[in-house]
């Protein structure tokens, strides 16, 4: 009898060939789901919508932050951080 061999390097080719095609049908599967319970599917935001009409979805702006608004959060960091460290000192003072 001559059997015929397969070589490791090629049994995973075809496994991953394999392996490829059923994630696929998954993925069919999943978007037909999610078709009918109206929900987007996963992935970035826009990316079938723009695919379809040849533009790009928009990105979110940014928002900017006013100085003032920059100071009142750095004072509230160092006034909070102040604390931290008073609190420190009089536990090392109590311990010591």
């Amino acid at each position: 009898m001559n059997r015929m061999t397969i070589s490791d390097d090629e049994l995973l080719r075809h496994a991953l060939i394999g392996y490829q095609m059923r994630l696929g049908e998954i993925q069919a599967a999943m978007r037909d789901i999610n078709a009918k319970l109206r929900r987007p599917t996963l992935g970035r935001p826009n990316e079938a919508a723009a695919a379809s009409n040849g533009t790009r979805p928009q990105r979110k702006r940014r928002r900017r932050l006013s100085p003032e608004g920059r100071a009142a959060i750095i004072a509230g960091i160092k006034k909070r951080w102040a604390r931290v460290r008073r609190e420190r000192r009089a536990q090392e003072r109590a311990g010591a």
